[in-house]
């Protein structure tokens, strides 16, 4: 349970780097980043639907990055 709870915080903490990058990005080049809000947006909605759905069923589901780490603080006493 703590290993998803990581991976939670984790993977909110890269999606807020993202959407920081894209607002500093958006102030020099708008059209382009407003596409790119709204992809951001349906991935982090597919990812929280994908990852409430595995924690549900108790299943580990680790990503690619944020996984690993995720792993290491849980295991931590």
């Amino acid at each position: 349970m703590r290993f998803h709870s990581f991976q939670c915080l984790l993977t909110v903490g890269a999606f807020m780097v993202m959407h920081l990058a894209l607002a500093f990005l958006g102030k020099a080049l708008p059209l382009l980043v407003l596409p790119l809000f709204g992809l951001l947006f349906l991935a982090e909605i597919t990812l929280w639907l994908l990852l409430m759905l595995k924690a549900y069923r108790h299943e580990m589901l680790r990503l690619p990055l944020v996984g690993e780490l995720a792993d290491e603080l849980a295991c931590r006493n």
